[in-house]
């Protein structure tokens, strides 16, 4: 796959921003791989065959740096994101593709 095989990523009206999303998709695509929205979806449906009594939870912590041009003294936040499972399954589903009913149950097994 060449540069000029992508299609041009539309821009916002007066912005000469580009959508980083649209054009990974786009990559995607020509791959032949899935799209984030496509990934999303399989995600938010293995989500509901979660059993919130059984499921195995995942917790990470990731240390993001925010820079800012204007600031020498970067700040860095620590971010935590959990994932959960089926027990044995190597399937793990992000937190905010989980139904709510699911989340709320995770969170009072594991208190967090």
């Amino acid at each position: 796959m060449t540069v000029s095989e992508i299609p041009a990523a539309p821009r916002a009206e007066g912005s000469n921003s580009i959508n980083p999303e649209y054009m990974i998709d786009k990559i995607l695509e020509k791959l032949g791989l899935l799209t984030s929205e496509q990934w999303t979806l399989i995600r938010r449906v293995a989500g509901l065959q979660i059993d919130p009594e059984t499921a195995e939870v995942l917790r990470l912590y990731e240390r993001q740096l925010i820079f800012d041009e204007g600031n020498e003294a970067n700040v860095g936040t620590v971010d935590l994101d959990w994932f959960a499972r089926n027990p044995g399954s190597d399937e793990l589903v992000w937190v905010r593709d989980l139904p709510k009913a699911t989340v709320d149950r995770l969170h009072e097994r594991h208190r967090f």
